[in-house]
């Protein structure tokens, strides 16, 4: 009795959890494969996506020196709050929405006319993404910048190192290219 009790409760859990996965990238897929790298300031507040003005290219290229990122937070959590004036290095992907989704969007503006700018960002191919919630972004402060090489998943504790010295880093994968 007590396994079948069991059973149905794991069959309820799975029927009933609301939770989004993803596996974060190792650290030569994301800068193998992202189309951009760059370090970035946020000029505008936002949780779920955010404008950032273009400080620095390391890879690839961009529409414009402002663009949209999305993708840090996730519905469920984690829920990263990007400030005016955060910096932040950020492995990006080009946001390439589809009709049905850019009709969507259509649909939210008329309930939040602030999502203009970002739908016409998307619709002007200057929408990016990070990897994941906890991939993808990495916060610099002066000159250095939050990581470890060891997994590109963010965690609380992680220490802060030269953001010279990773920029080095970043540019041992392109000279590997060559």
């Amino acid at each position: 009795m007590k396994k079948l009790l069991f059973i149905f409760f794991l069959i309820f859990i799975h029927l009933t959890a609301k939770a989004d996965s993803w596996k974060d990238p190792s650290w030569k897929k994301m800068i193998a494969e992202s189309d951009a790298i760059a370090l970035v300031e946020y000029i505008s507040n936002g949780d779920f996506r955010a404008q950032a003005k273009i400080l620095k290219i390391y890879k690839g290229k961009v529409n414009s020196d402002i663009i949209w990122i999305s993708g840090f937070s996730n519905r469920y959590g984690p829920i990263d709050k990007m400030k005016i004036g955060d910096k932040f290095i950020v492995f990006l992907n080009e946001n390439k929405p589809s009709k049905r989704n850019l009709e969507y969007w259509e649909e939210q503006i008329k309930e939040d006319k602030e999502l203009i700018t970002y739908v016409n960002a998307l619709k002007n191919n200057n929408a990016y993404y990070v990897w994941t919630p906890t991939s993808g972004d990495l916060k610099v402060k002066s000159k250095k910048v939050q990581y470890d090489l060891i997994q590109t998943t963010f965690y609380d504790n992680q220490k802060f190192y030269s953001l010279k010295e990773f920029e080095q880093f970043l540019n041992s994968f392109k000279s590997k290219r060559k």
